[in-house]
């Protein structure tokens, strides 16, 4: 009897044991993994930081031609794209109508010239006669007052007649600078009123003006002065430069977005660029020359989930010199400065040429 139970008791034993044999391998085959780390090393460099934005190019100092009269086009001298002279006729206003009014206030200005002329003589000879007491205070008096009232409509008649004369002189259209002529409103023939655009000029156009709109959580970066990168789909290969010039305080509020305008002074010297042209710009908001510096991507990234964590400071894994196969890996506490859009400054604790990890690939066998 005690024969057969030590042989139960070994089966009992036995059959445990394979069964437990059974569930660590396959625990084991089944969390069979190859752990593969991608390193890339500290260097010393550029460190830059940026922010992109989208803008439309327009001409630097454009000026408009207004009409200052109504009327209608008589001629038009020039056409879009034209260089011309400060000074130089562009268009003509009809007049008729005009002509006979100057007629009008000329023939005027001459008959008030001459009722003044009596007047100042009659004036003048009565005060001689008053002075020597030979005609009475009553008639020098009503002699200088017919003196004053020739002389305030002489003098009104010259207004009118100026003015008359002005808006003879506005029928012509003159460049006010010595330019390039961007386009004009107007055709022959067609009605123009006061204030109405005739003409669009500017005076070079080896200067463009970019403006971008750039996101309110962007703005707090961007100043004047400040370097800017851009494109046009017309030469998506080449890059274009320009200064911030000034930074609006005005928000822009469409779709739910806040966005303020900024005014970029572009070089346009190889005269590539043209006016109502989209821009995608970038602009550099940061940047600095030989720090050391590692990609942001190592601060995303551990060897074990539990150990990923932000508090406490920065972090990044290096690459153990010492090759112990139990720790291939050192977590070390960095301090950093500049935040660039691919690397990030680093300050103390590491050195140039160390290994940083960037990258943890799991792959079952």
């Amino acid at each position: 009897m005690q024969i057969k139970g030590n042989k139960k008791l070994i089966y009992s034993i036995a059959g445990i044991s394979c069964i437990l044999a059974l569930l660590l391998l396959t625990k084991i085959c089944g969390n069979s993994s190859q752990v593969e780390y991608s390193f890339e090393k500290a260097k010393v460099g550029q460190v830059i930081k940026t922010v992109a934005a989208t803008g439309v190019l327009d001409v630097q100092d454009k000026r408009t031609i207004l009409s200052k009269i109504d009327g209608f086009i008589q001629k038009i001298y020039v056409n879009p794209d034209q260089r011309v002279k400060r000074g130089e006729l562009l268009a003509l206003i009809e007049s008729s109508d005009i002509d006979p009014k100057i007629l009008k206030l000329k023939t005027r200005l001459e008959s008030t010239e001459l009722k003044l002329l009596a007047a100042k003589r009659d004036y003048e000879g009565k005060s001689s006669l008053y002075k020597d007491n030979l005609i009475s205070k009553q008639a020098f008096e009503m002699a200088e007052l017919e003196y004053q009232t020739a002389l305030n409509d002489h003098k009104l008649s010259r207004i009118d007649y100026n003015e008359i004369l002005s808006q003879k002189n506005q029928t012509r259209i003159v460049s006010p600078i010595s330019g390039i002529i961007l386009s004009n409103d107007i055709t022959q023939n067609s009605l123009v009123q006061p204030n109405q655009p005739l003409f669009f000029i500017a005076p070079d156009l080896s200067k463009m003006l970019l403006t971008i709109n750039i996101d309110e959580s962007d703005i707090g970066s961007v100043k004047k002065d400040l370097k800017v990168t851009f494109t046009v789909s017309a030469y998506p290969e080449k890059n274009f430069t320009g200064t911030i010039q000034n930074v609006s305080l005005n928000p822009i509020m469409k779709d739910n977005l806040v966005t303020y305008q900024s005014m970029v002074v572009c070089d346009n010297s190889e005269l590539l660029l043209r006016p109502g042209m989209t821009a995608t710009s970038t602009i550099i908001v940061a940047k600095k020359e030989k720090v050391l510096y590692v990609p942001n991507q190592a601060f995303l990234v551990s060897p074990n989930v539990e150990d990923f964590s932000t508090q406490g400071g920065k972090f990044v894994w290096i690459k153990n010199k010492n090759l112990v196969k139990d720790k291939p890996l050192i977590k070390v506490k960095v301090e950093t400065g500049l935040s660039g859009d691919m690397y990030t400054e680093i300050i103390k604790n590491l050195k140039d040429g160390e290994e940083v990890l960037v990258k943890v690939v799991k792959s079952n066998e």
